[in-house]
């Protein structure tokens, strides 16, 4: 008889979070990036830094914060920049399927 891993399944559900792939995305779009610029691109929304403890927590980034402008920094760790290159190799996956076949109207 087969266990299941309840923690894969945990952890892959992060994902479905609103806005948890976009910020993983933009983070290994640009890099090391200030928080408020990460608001500024990807949402507002007022759960976010919730969102990011998420993320920080589940060890895909790391929080820092900058000395001079005392402003937070975001930064994937290794396993957030592994997680969000698999991401954007299904997006360039769904976007290269080529035409679709037409829709049916009854």
């Amino acid at each position: 008889m087969m266990s299941k891993d309840t923690g894969a399944i945990s952890c892959a559900s992060l994902l479905e979070e609103k806005h948890l792939i976009s910020i993983l995305l933009y983070l290994e779009r640009e890099g090391l990036t200030r928080k408020i610029d990460l608001y500024n691109n990807v949402s507002f929304n007022p759960r976010m830094p919730e969102k990011i403890d998420r993320l920080e927590s589940a060890g895909l980034l790391e929080q820092k914060t900058d000395g001079y402008s005392r402003s937070t920094l975001l930064e994937l760790t290794e396993k957030g920049r592994k997680i969000a290159q698999m991401l954007e190799d299904i997006d360039r996956a769904l976007k290269a399927r080529g035409p679709q076949p037409p829709e049916r109207t009854f």
